[in-house]
């Protein structure tokens, strides 16, 4: 009976050892290369960035127009909402994190562009 009892609080100091342990990677975390399809403008590449401190997301996103930050980023789930401004629009940029994927899309207006990402290695 001891010897059970003894193997059984082995093996849950063990479980527990490896549990505590276990490290969670944010796969939004990163620069990823995008493309919007269909804009009036073409389609359009260029990376957005996302980075975390604390439990704080940041970011910003460049483009051939230059560089703005990402406003408001929220990620939950691996779904990203965030926001930026592009010729004296606000821009929503949705979507969901999978792996080195990234597959949303930018809303203006009433208009809604596909964007799909890669992450860079």
């Amino acid at each position: 009976m001891v010897q059970r009892t003894l193997i059984f609080l082995v093996a849950v100091l063990v479980a527990y050892a490896c549990a505590s342990t276990k490290t969670v990677v944010d796969v939004s975390i990163g620069t990823w290369d995008y493309v919007v399809k269909g804009t009036p403008e073409g389609d359009i590449t260029g990376n957005f960035v996302i980075a975390k401190t604390g439990d704080t997301y940041t970011g910003y996103v460049e483009g051939a127009q230059g560089r703005t930050d990402l406003r408001d980023v929220t990620i939950e789930n691996d779904q990203l909402k965030s926001n930026f401004d592009y010729s004296g629009y606000t821009i929503m940029l949705t979507g969901t994190f999978a792996g080195d994927t990234f597959d949303g899309k930018i809303s203006v207006d009433y208009n809604d562009f596909p964007l799909t990402a890669t992450k860079r290695q």
